[in-house]
């Protein structure tokens, strides 16, 4: 089995919407069964218990109180990162730092549609994929585009709890 990389892990994201049991819609119960028990980051609203925001390393996600995802934000911009490798079904460090012209190939050779968005900043690019909808934000930096942020969420969830 070849190790999988930042790379390859973000190319399936945006081309998938999952790291392994992790996207939008998944239990939180179901990706704890894979990876253990999340960080608990703490309420979105001060004014709400719900939803609340969990980690897995570098992974952050936003839930209901159903228990279901509603949101997934890969954050990029440490180095080294820490991803779920869906492979290990564990954590793992990684050292990529990633550019625009890598995760530009990446999502080619993996068939993946993507489009940059018309509306970029001088010092922001945003990239959009095709059908599962990940926001990829790259910063520019010293003339080069590096991957800050992979994420998308769900509007269509209706939930049961509340």
């Amino acid at each position: 089995m070849i190790p999988l990389t930042a790379l390859s892990i973000v190319t399936r994201f945006a081309a998938t919407g999952e790291i392994g049991p992790v996207r939008c819609g998944a239990s939180l119960n179901d990706i704890a069964e894979t990876f253990g028990e999340p960080h608990d980051l703490g309420r979105v609203f001060r004014s709400n218990q719900w939803p609340r925001r969990y980690a897995y390393g570098d992974v952050e996600l936003c839930v209901c109180q159903c228990r279901t995802v509603t949101m997934v934000s890969v954050s990029t911009a440490r180095d080294p990162m820490e991803l779920p490798d869906p492979e290990i079904d564990a954590l793992a460090v990684f050292p990529d730092r990633m550019t625009y012209s890598q995760v530009a190939a990446a999502l080619d050779d993996a068939g993946c549609r993507w489009a940059a968005q018309p509306d970029e900043q001088p010092d922001r690019r945003e990239v959009r994929t095709d059908p599962a909808g990940i926001a990829l934000v790259f910063r520019v930096d010293e003339g080069e585009a590096v991957l800050e942020q992979a994420g998308n969420w769900t509007n269509a969830h209706l939930c049961l709890s509340s």
